[in-house]
């Protein structure tokens, strides 16, 4: 068995790693964000039409002054909250509900990064 206390901490590497996620994570809310917006633009959906229900963005004001970005689409929804110096972010599948990635970025007291990567 591995022990996780023999491995040195690479401050360098986990900043740039947090800053890849961030990124990923930017870019696939920005782009399902685009891909509902443009699809409510050319359908003209009306807003109470199940067609219309099937695609959703949108933005939840938490207590501690974060949002909570909520997107669907047929596809996929995808959830992103951010702070300062942390972020979640979580993608699923409305497919075959096996399919996903989730993000957990946050800076510890000791100024460290804890990051974690889930995949399905």
């Amino acid at each position: 068995m591995i022990d996780p206390t023999s491995f040195t901490y690479d401050k360098k590497a986990a900043e740039e790693r947090a800053k890849k996620l961030h990124a990923d994570a930017n870019r696939r809310l920005n782009k399902l964000k685009t891909e509902v917006k443009e699809v409510l633009e050319k359908q003209n959906l009306n807003k109470d039409s199940y067609e219309c229900q099937l695609y959703s963005d949108t933005v939840f004001d938490l207590q501690d002054g974060s949002q909570l970005h909520q997107v669907n689409t047929p596809k996929t929804r995808l959830y992103y909250v951010e702070k300062v110096d942390s972020f979640v972010f979580l993608s699923r599948s409305n497919l075959d509900d096996n399919s996903g990635v989730c993000y957990s970025v946050r800076r510890l007291q000791d100024d460290k990064l804890s990051i974690k990567i889930l995949q399905h």
